[in-house]
């Protein structure tokens, strides 16, 4: 008798997983051009980052994996390379809760991330928020024989940007430009200050204008 797979579904199977790996090569693109001053980088990562959290964020709702024979192995692999269990005995909290929060926490991650390279007010908080969320959950299953690899390396990229300050961030991303840092370190310790806040948006003006 063949084994029954799992159902598939056009927007969690197969457009999502497209989509998802579009938005990943340009946030990949745009931080590159980030990192070494070209111009596009920051669009392209906005564009990116903010495209894999929305993906991330509607796999939380996708519906639980069914299928229609019973002799179905018990683990199979689907297109994001996520490892499921199929089976009759499932866990509220690992098969329904843990994969929800896991996706929600992931997109808060991202777009945490995506705050923390642009130097946005916000920041912090959604890092702090989803990054010991997702670690929970990532370990949780870890120690059940289940691995997410996305949710592995959103957690990752999570903590660095988490623990390294936006002062020390900036200080590498504007490397070529130390008047730039120290106009904009000031203004960040003053940032009430209508003439450092002045100062900094011409210099950054002038920055992008360059390159």
């Amino acid at each position: 008798m063949d084994m029954a797979e799992p159902k598939k579904s056009f927007l969690y199977d197969i457009l999502l997983p497209k989509v998802e790996l579009i938005y990943s090569v340009l946030s990949i693109l745009g931080g590159l051009l980030l990192w070494y001053h070209k111009r596009g980088g920051n669009m392209l990562c906005i564009v990116g980052l903010m495209g894999l959290a929305i993906v991330y964020y509607l796999k939380a709702f996708e519906p639980p994996k069914t299928v229609d024979e019973i002799n179905f192995p018990q683990q199979y692999f689907d297109s994001m390379g996520n490892t499921f269990p199929v089976n009759k005995n499932q866990s509220f909290f690992l098969d329904s809760l843990a994969p929800k929060v896991m996706y929600i926490s992931s997109a808060c991650v991202l777009v945490g991330i995506m705050f923390k390279l642009m130097f946005w007010n916000g920041s912090e908080t959604m890092l702090l928020a989803g990054v010991p969320l997702l670690t929970f959950f990532v370990l949780a299953w870890a120690l059940n024989q289940r691995v997410n690899r996305r949710a592995v390396i959103i957690a990752v990229l999570g903590g660095i940007m988490l623990f390294v300050s936006s002062e020390t961030l900036m200080r590498q991303l504007y490397r070529d430009d130390p008047q730039l840092v120290e106009t904009i370190v000031y203004q960040i310790h003053y940032p009430h200050d209508r003439a450092a806040l002045e100062a900094y948006a011409k210099r950054m003006r002038q920055y992008r204008h360059n390159h």
